[in-house]
């Protein structure tokens, strides 16, 4: 998701390492709109490793605080990954210098305010323990990573929270 403000624009998840080039381009064919935040909702490698293509900006980075844990995790199983992915091992970061870490982190709730709207994140494990989604209330807009239902707890009344 791309949302634009006149701060720039505010980009949740930024793809595979090889996507990122993409999203540039994709963004700079509709907006020249510098981008001001990248919101990485998890750290898997389809959603945060593609944060290198757009830094030109020098953009804010959010995410978990958890978040770089699991990076160095990846790193640690480089190999194993690679063949998870069916991808060559070359083209998985050997170092945590290969990734973009965030600039700014939370574990429950952050609340930042980009040119005077506000963008809600939260924290909520579901595929991942760094986990996040963003809520912009003022466009009533959800952004949600990969969901999965067994994470979270059960009320006891059939609805989960």
């Amino acid at each position: 998701m791309v949302l634009e403000t006149d701060d720039g624009l505010v980009l949740v998840d930024a793809g595979m390492a090889a996507a990122g080039p993409v999203i540039r381009e994709l963004i700079a064919s509709v907006t020249d709109a510098p981008v001001h935040t990248i919101i990485d909702t998890h750290g898997h490698v389809d959603h945060a490793y593609g944060t290198w293509a757009l830094m030109a900006d020098n953009p804010n980075i959010v995410a978990h605080a958890d978040l770089p844990r699991r990076f160095d995790r990846y790193i640690d199983l480089r190999g194993n990954l690679a063949k998870y992915m069916g991808q060559p091992v070359e083209s998985l970061p050997e170092s945590r210098e290969d990734l973009v870490c965030p600039t700014q982190t939370s574990r429950g709730e952050l609340l930042l305010e980009i040119d005077g709207e506000a963008f809600a994140l939260r924290a909520r494990p579901s595929e991942t323990d760094d986990q996040l989604y963003v809520w912009v209330p003022g466009r009533g807009a959800l952004a949600r990573a990969d969901y999965y239902e067994g994470f979270l707890p059960n009320t006891g009344n059939g609805k989960h929270v």
